[in-house]
């Protein structure tokens, strides 16, 4: 019988060659493990779902459906007499509760060696935690700040909001914390990777020559995570903080967008003062925001945004630049060029606007994108399109004529 060690030595061998390499190793071994010992176990050590399902979670640690006996497990044909589980109507179930101590030992009881960003509704901590015996999992830790004993109930109805978001582009929600202490936090897989503003902006060891291919498919992957967001999430879920800051890279350059449902857990006062500090003077924050208006806060606030990170993408440029010796922002600069003074864009005058640093880049592409983040960054936030649309143009399935260009 093969052996729980060999499983992973031999992935390559198996995984599916579409995925073309691309994939979480920890997940993959997590459903390599659980397939074989599903399989190749006899019946009576099989594990059970419960099992599966923690493993899977990442709340058991794999090697344990090889170590450990499954008990006997007794059918009932009686479905009628089936009491109802109550922990299946409970998504939170899904993630992994943890206990205060456990998280305060990971970072020297929230020391600031371990935070990366502090804001004024949450800190955020970079930590390695034990999951199982000789399982260790790099995870990125939320501390919400100024949560009330009744607010207990309010944290724990929104973890079942966002307890199903699962896409490629978005960073995992891995589990949570909430006592009788009113300590709220949240634990997701690790963002250690390089941002997305180190690699397009800054210098040195953070920074990287990001090729035309890898912008068009950073654009990509954040775009069909916020349409995930938007159309697919019920009910819809609005990121608010969306910025180069916010988004990671992994070693292949393939992009997670962080800090997704933060504003889930806010009241609406907290949310503003949070989304001031954070997007206020950024160059990300749409016009019609309103900060005593929580309604003005739509899906087109983060269109906004995400056609500004689409002007970084395609100049080089930080959301925010100088001009004529003043700070300005990277929206207000671009379409001060005569060429954009006239719609639609036709296309001329590229030279003026996009980064010398790409010597090669694929023309229709370079026009989709453009024409995209024109109609994001557009005033009108009723102009501007559904993200669904936005990434139809980017993946050349439709034409620009799909976008609202039009003033």
């Amino acid at each position: 019988m093969i052996e729980g060690d060999d499983l992973i030595k031999v992935k390559d061998d198996f995984v599916d060659s579409k995925l073309r390499g691309v994939y979480d190793e920890s997940e993959v071994k997590q459903m390599v493990y659980c397939a074989a010992a599903s399989v190749y176990k006899p019946p009576i050590s099989r594990p059970t779902m419960k099992q599966i399902v923690q493993v899977l979670t990442g709340k058991l640690s794999p090697e344990n459906l090889w170590s450990a006996e499954s008990p006997p497990r007794q059918v009932n044909p009686d479905k009628k007499s089936r009491k109802p589980n109550p922990n299946e109507q409970n998504p939170s179930t899904l993630l992994q509760q943890f206990k205060y101590e456990d998280l305060a030992s990971a970072t020297k009881a929230f020391s600031g060696e371990y935070r990366r960003r502090k804001d004024s509704c949450f800190e955020v901590y970079e930590a390695v935690i034990s999951s199982g015996s000789n399982y260790e999992q790099n995870v990125t830790i939320k501390k919400l700040i100024h949560f009330s004993a009744q607010q207990k109930d309010e944290f724990e109805g929104e973890i079942k909001t966002i307890v199903n978001v699962r896409h490629r582009n978005i960073v995992k929600l891995i589990g949570y914390c909430s006592d009788e202490h009113n300590n709220r936090l949240l634990v997701f897989e690790s963002t250690s990777g390089k941002s997305l503003k180190s690699c397009l902006h800054e210098e040195g060891k953070n920074s990287a020559d990001l090729l035309w291919p890898t912008r068009m498919k950073i654009a990509q992957g954040i775009a069909n995570a916020l349409k995930y967001m938007h159309e697919d999430c019920k009910p819809r879920i609005l990121h608010l903080f969306v910025k180069l800051d916010n988004i990671f890279l992994n070693e292949k350059f393939e992009p997670k967008l962080a800090e997704f449902g933060s504003a889930e857990f806010f009241p609406e006062s907290a949310t503003h003062v949070s989304i001031d500090k954070m997007m206020k003077d950024s160059g990300y924050l749409a016009p019609e925001y309103d900060s005593s208006n929580k309604k003005h806060l739509t899906d087109k606030f983060d269109v906004y945004s995400f056609g500004v990170i689409l002007l970084e993408l395609i100049t080089g440029k930080q959301s925010v630049v100088e001009f004529d010796r003043h700070e300005t922002t990277l929206v207000k600069w671009m379409l001060a060029m005569p060429q954009f003074k006239r719609s639609p864009f036709k296309g001329e005058g590229k030279e003026n606007f996009v980064d010398e640093k790409l010597k090669e880049y694929d023309i229709k592409q370079m026009d989709r994108m453009i024409a995209c983040a024109l109609a994001c960054i557009h005033d009108n936030p009723q102009k501007r399109p559904q993200m669904c649309k936005i990434l139809d143009v980017l993946e050349g399935i439709a034409d620009l004529e799909t976008l609202n260009l039009l003033p």
